[in-house]
């Protein structure tokens, strides 16, 4: 059965609609016996607008652990202006221990912008170019000429040499900034904040799958 200490005011969750729609950001405001009230899920500037008797997936973190269930769409209602969505308490949560991610070395071009809390790219800020230099399932190391400051978010288009056409594009605050002076280029570390566990298991996939290709060669 769910448990009330799993569950936490303005504790951040990703949202699906079931059975396979995007994951989009929001946060617990209210919760009670029965229900979770949850904000608008929006994902870059743009709300999922969940009608009643639709069906969502929930995924968060805890600690060292990643919880997910599968709830209906109860309601919509108003919470000092806000509009929330109102969610059946879930009678079953999934728990899946966090790995220790492999860290793995990779050379691809990617593309970041700076955000503000809004999700929105800063008024002044560009999309800027860099490479790959490592990747894991918990974030990633980037070398570029135009570095972030440290504790800034960013917004990451990333394609994976595997056989998955479809682009990464994902969220996460910069964890450090250290500037090389000979190459006079710029490595910075990426924590990812804003990540399904799809998206998070298919670059683990292709970690291992590098992994297992190198030690052939």
């Amino acid at each position: 059965m769910a448990k009330k200490n799993l569950f936490e005011i303005n504790q951040k969750i990703n949202v699906v609609l079931v059975p396979d729609g995007e994951y989009h950001l929001s946060s617990i405001q209210e919760i009670d016996e029965k229900t979770l009230s949850i904000t608008m899920p929006i994902r870059r500037g743009m709300y999922l607008l969940l009608k009643t008797r639709d069906t969502v997936r929930v995924e968060y973190a805890v600690q060292d652990a990643v919880y997910s269930f599968q709830a209906n769409v109860l309601d919509r209602k108003r919470s000092n202006e806000v509009m929330l969505i109102v969610l059946e308490r879930p009678s079953a949560i999934s728990r899946t221990q966090r790995r220790n991610y492999v860290r793995f070395p990779v050379n691809l071009p990617i593309f970041f912008q700076v955000v503000g809390p809004d999700g929105y790219p800063l008024p002044d800020d560009v999309v800027r170019q860099g490479k790959t230099v490592d990747i894991s399932g918990g974030g990633l190391q980037i070398v570029t000429m135009s570095p972030p400051d440290r504790e800034d978010t960013v917004f990451i288009k990333l394609k994976l040499d595997d056989n998955n056409p479809r682009e990464l594009q994902l969220s996460g605050d910069v964890s450090w900034v250290v500037q090389d002076d000979w190459s006079k280029n710029t490595r910075f570390g990426v924590s990812f904040t804003d990540i399904s566990e799809v998206e998070r298991e298919r670059i683990i996939s292709y970690i291992f799958l590098k992994m297992r290709t190198r030690t052939q060669i």
